[in-house]
């Protein structure tokens, strides 16, 4: 590989990594006992954290997708406005807007209009 090339391929290499080390940050706030750690008395109570955090992380991928997506079709002069680096730059892997410390209501007998952005998304690019 020439040398040209090699620098283009580390550069983008350390930007993937820049990327997933700030979502890595976010597991010390997100699984916050023992500073971040999973730690346990037994394997079993080990196993059950990291897949919490798995599924929190899951979860607030999905959640950052579907809040981008209806960003993006709610404004489309910002859709056209985007070039196709900024297209590849965006991420779902963001954490910053989340509120891990305050209060949540779970109301179970409502949903999250997320469908409905969904099905829009959905049937605009169909």
């Amino acid at each position: 590989m020439r040398p040209s090339r090699r620098r283009r391929a580390q550069t983008g290499d350390s930007r993937g990594l820049n990327v997933v080390e700030n979502w890595n940050s976010a597991n010390k706030d997100i699984f916050y006992g023992k500073a971040g750690d999973l730690t346990g008395d037994d394997r079993e109570h080990v196993e059950v954290s990291a897949l919490a955090l798995h599924l929190v992380q899951a979860t607030i991928g999905y959640l950052n997708t579907h809040l981008i997506q209806i960003i993006l079709h709610d404004d489309p002069k910002l859709r056209a406005r985007l070039t196709p680096e900024d297209l590849r730059g965006l991420s779902a892997l963001f954490w910053t807007h989340l509120n891990l410390y305050g209060r949540l209501e779970l109301d179970m007998n409502r949903h999250l209009a997320l469908g409905l952005a969904a099905q829009q998304t959905t049937t605009a690019t169909a």
